[in-house]
């Protein structure tokens, strides 16, 4: 699964467009998305599987700096995330504007500080920690957001949850969504 073909590639062994779209019509290339194909799958697949390989198929398409986020990073350190989150590959870039959303990767920007970024399999991937403070972010936005379980992460994620949210830099209002946030898993806001 994880052998991504890039058109640019079969173009610089000599097949041409014709040749490319006879592969894909007899089955010996699987279109992943614009540009990147694989030449076999399992036929049962999971959604985290798939948006996996739409990660890996997208990932030498981006220009440098991107690093892989949000619910794409989720499914690259093996944690749940929510379906439609995986419709897109999301990345971030280290800069404060410029995001955007095209049809198959979500353009994400913040400051990106050296401890929030990893390497999985060769890709630089948000951390664990960063993941958690996306978490963070949904549970203060204004969003309908609930973990699936409705309780509290434990462990290493809930303490940097809980300390997350009660030095949130951002102001009076996000310290009191904050304490809301905790009150609602019946954790203490002191």
């Amino acid at each position: 699964m994880d052998d991504i073909v890039l058109t640019r590639t079969l173009r610089s062994q000599g097949f041409d467009g014709r040749d490319l779209g006879r592969m894909r019509r007899n089955g010996s290339l699987l279109s992943v998305r614009r540009g990147a194909y694989v030449r076999d799958r399992p036929a049962e697949r999971t959604r985290a599987e798939e948006h996996r390989e739409l990660i890996l198929a997208t990932v030498p398409q981006l220009h440098d700096g991107a690093v892989i986020s949000h619910a794409s990073a989720a499914v690259l350190h093996g944690l749940p995330t929510w379906p439609n989150a995986m419709d897109r590959v999301h990345v971030t870039r280290n800069r404060s504007s410029g995001g955007n959303r095209r049809a198959v990767v979500q353009v994400h920007t913040a400051p990106l500080v050296h401890d929030h970024v990893t390497a999985i399999d060769g890709l630089s991937v948000t951390s664990r920690h960063a993941r958690c403070s996306t978490f963070v972010v949904l549970c203060l936005s204004n969003r309908p957001w609930r973990p699936v379980s409705g309780r509290w992460p434990t462990g290493w994620c809930g303490r940097f949850l809980t300390t997350s949210l009660r030095i949130w830099p951002g102001g009076r209002g996000l310290d009191r969504q904050g304490v809301r946030v905790l009150r609602a898993f019946g954790r203490s806001s002191s």
